[in-house]
């Protein structure tokens, strides 16, 4: 669908895809549709992209939180500004939640009574779906580059992390630790935004120079 869309705008590459979280995933399989079909991308950016496992939460996921929050509390050498930090992610998650929630019941409402979903909503009555898209997801091997934005660099797993990209953009990977984005939420924060939007526009004149060079 999301391919169908854009090729009715712009019927040949190269495209430029970018997303965010639920949208980086998404991204991703548009860009290897697009390549499917013969297609150029040219310039591929995923901005913390979701992952399969954190659509379907398993005893080591919660664990690995778990870990955190232990790692942040007493690891960090500052436990009170630690604790903070927990608090707060443990907040912002419960105030997520309690929304969705409510977002979910004015889209029962709105069904219920046969009245047209607003835009705002629409996200919400997906969210099912999109959820059970993502279990069942696989990032294959593509023939492209891609660049991925991610959560500050964490003290293990990071050259794990590396190697997995590596394996998926087989004309090369470059990940981006943002080091002022400690939650994948925090990506949202104005200053977070603006790296990132700044970097992505540095890269994209970087590619459109090569391209003309060559």
């Amino acid at each position: 669908m999301y391919v169908r869309e854009i090729q009715l705008v712009q019927p040949h590459g190269p495209y430029r895809v970018i997303g965010f979280s639920i949208g980086g995933l998404i991204a991703y399989e548009v860009a290897r549709q697009l390549l499917h079909k013969g297609e150029e991308v040219g310039y591929l950016a995923l901005i913390d992209p979701s992952m399969p496992s954190v659509a379907a939460p398993t005893s080591d996921w919660a664990a690995n939180r778990g870990r955190w929050a232990m790692d942040t509390v007493f690891k960090s050498g500052q436990p009170f500004r630690g604790l903070g930090v927990v608090l707060k992610h443990v907040y912002t998650s419960t105030t997520m939640r309690a929304k969705t929630n409510l977002e979910k019941m004015k889209v029962r409402l709105y069904t219920v009574f046969g009245m047209e979903l607003p835009v705002e909503l629409r996200r919400a009555r997906s969210d099912k779906a999109i959820k059970m898209s993502v279990r069942g997801f696989e990032y294959q091997p593509i023939e492209t580059s891609g660049s991925i934005y991610t959560v500050s660099r964490p003290e293990q797993g990071a050259e794990t992390k590396e190697a997995f990209w590596a394996g998926v953009f087989l004309k090369g990977s470059r990940v981006h630790w943002v080091d002022s984005a400690k939650t994948h939420m925090e990506f949202m924060h104005d200053e977070n935004i603006a790296l990132v939007v700044r970097d992505i526009v540095q890269e994209i004149d970087a590619a459109s120079t090569a391209s003309t060079s060559n």
